[in-house]
């Protein structure tokens, strides 16, 4: 995931199971942070409106309703790392296990790290 001046850039790597290669990804979009009125955790929201397919063929969402957009309660942020919170479903907020929000084992966070060198990470995965 890279960050800049509210766009973002994500690569979502498929894996198929037998002699198939590994499938590259690149989804793009607006992010933008929401601040509460009480200042107590902020939300990053995430908007993609575009996708980078594994042919390089770039694919746009076109019209509003095709944008899909996601709302992550920010947990921690640092510049190596963000946690995020994903959105409860009404399943998970029936249930006990999830009092704290984090699901079950911590199921409904999201860990970004930085990695320093992404191409070394992604020739591991066999992506280009």
């Amino acid at each position: 995931m890279t960050l800049g001046k509210s766009r973002i850039e994500m690569y979502e790597v498929i894996r198929i199971l037998g002699p198939f290669p590994n499938v590259k990804n690149t989804l793009k979009g607006d992010v933008t942070t929401l601040k509460p009125n009480d200042s107590s955790q902020s939300t990053l929201r995430v908007s993609y409106d575009s996708m980078i397919d594994g042919t390089g063929k770039e694919i746009l969402s076109g019209k509003e309703e095709n944008v899909r957009t996601v709302e992550l309660k920010t947990r921690f942020a640092s510049e190596d790392i963000i946690i995020c919170q994903t959105p409860s479903t009404a399943d998970e907020e029936n249930e006990n296990t999830y009092e704290d929000g984090f699901g079950l084992n911590g199921s409904n966070l999201l860990v970004f790290a930085l990695e320093e060198d992404m191409d070394i990470k992604m020739e591991a995965l066999r992506v280009g």
